[in-house]
């Protein structure tokens, strides 16, 4: 169940970061999209798409422990999961993609 819950708790942390906007740089941010696209692929990740349910809980989880007023939460259960940034931060994104695959981190 690790690994299902492990899908939605990416997709909601990206939502948050698109949502407040990445840091400056994306510095090691785009692993989170690497793991998702990865999870996603995979058949716990397809799992995790279809447990609304899970999805609901991750987002209450976040909400409490993680809330942050930038992040709105509430949204990604309203059909409003954001997980493309805006276009300014893709070159900082796809930058630091490449440096992680340079340094190794991702293949």
């Amino acid at each position: 169940m690790i690994v299902v819950s492990t899908f939605w708790e990416k997709a909601t942390l990206i939502h948050a970061e698109c949502q407040q906007g990445l840091r400056a740089g994306a510095d090691r941010l785009s692993r989170h999209w690497y793991d998702l696209v990865k999870l996603a692929g995979h058949e716990s990740g397809q799992k995790a798409v279809l447990n609304h349910d899970l999805f609901k809980d991750v987002v209450k989880h976040k909400s409490i422990f993680f809330n942050a007023s930038y992040a709105n939460y509430d949204q990604c259960l309203q059909g409003k999961l954001v997980l493309i940034p805006n276009t300014d931060s893709l070159g900082a994104l796809k930058k630091d993609y490449q440096q992680m695959v340079i340094s190794g981190m991702l293949y």
